[in-house]
C-alpha cells in the first residue's frame, strides 16, 4: 500500500479525476478547502471514521467569512460526498487505502427543499427591469425560464434540433451525462410566441 498525505491524494484525485467532472469549477474549490484541513496532513490509510466526523462536526461550527453566517449542511454533505468518491477511487484504483471512512458516518440532515413562488408583484418588478436592459433578449429569456421551469445551464444548453418537437407546444431539451433522460417542457403560448 502506498503511503501518501491526504493533501498529495487529493491533488492527484484534481488532476486525474474532478477535472473530468461537470462540476469542476465547484470542486476545485472544495479539493483546496480540504487540502488546507488538518485531514490535509493525515496519510490516507490512517484516516478514520473518527477524524471524518470531526471535520464534519469542525466544518458545521465554522462561519463562512463570505456570508458571516455558519457553513450550510448542504455545502458539508457535498464535501463529505466528494470526499468519499475520493476514497473509493483511491481504494480501487489506487491503492492508497483498504476502506472508505466516510461510509460510516452519518451526514447532516439534509435541509429543507425550497418551495417559494414569486409574487405578481416581483414578477412585475423584474419583467420592468428587463424591459429596460440593454440585453433585448432577457426579458424573453426570462419568461421562457419561469413558463419551463428550466435551469440557466438547461436553457443555455438548447439548440433549435431541441425545439423542433412534432407538438409546437413542447420542447425537449438535449441529453447530458447528469441527466440522460429529459422531460418534455410544455410550452404555453407565452413560450411559442
Amino acid at each position: 500500500m502506498t503511503k501518501i498525505k491526504l493533501k498529495d491524494a487529493l491533488k492527484i484525485y484534481r488532476e486525474k479525476v474532478s477535472i473530468l467532472k461537470k462540476g469542476y469549477a465547484q470542486e476545485r474549490f472544495r479539493l483546496h478547502y480540504l487540502i488546507s484541513t488538518f485531514l490535509g496532513d493525515l496519510f490516507v490509510d490512517e484516516i478514520t471514521s473518527v477524524d471524518i466526523a470531526t471535520y464534519r462536526d469542525q466544518r458545521l461550527e465554522s462561519i463562512n467569512i463570505k456570508t458571516n453566517k455558519k457553513i450550510s449542511a448542504a455545502t458539508v454533505r457535498l464535501e463529505l460526498s466528494l470526499l468519499s468518491n475520493f476514497f473509493d477511487v483511491a481504494r480501487i484504483e489506487w491503492g492508497f487505502c483498504e476502506g472508505n471512512p466516510v461510509k460510516n458516518v452519518r451526514k447532516p440532515k439534509a435541509p429543507p427543499g425550497r418551495d417559494r413562488r414569486l409574487t405578481s408583484r416581483e414578477l412585475k418588478l423584474i419583467l420592468r427591469y428587463c424591459h429596460n436592459h440593454r440585453n433585448s433578449e432577457l426579458q424573453s429569456i426570462i419568461v421562457f425560464a419561469l413558463e419551463t421551469a428550466m435551469r440557466q445551464g438547461e436553457i443555455l444548453s438548447l439548440k433549435w434540433l431541441c425545439c423542433t418537437s412534432r407538438k409546437a407546444d413542447e420542447i425537449t431539451p438535449a441529453p447530458d451525462a447528469a441527466m440522460p433522460w429529459h422531460p418534455r417542457a410544455p410550452c404555453s403560448g407565452a413560450r411559442v410566441a
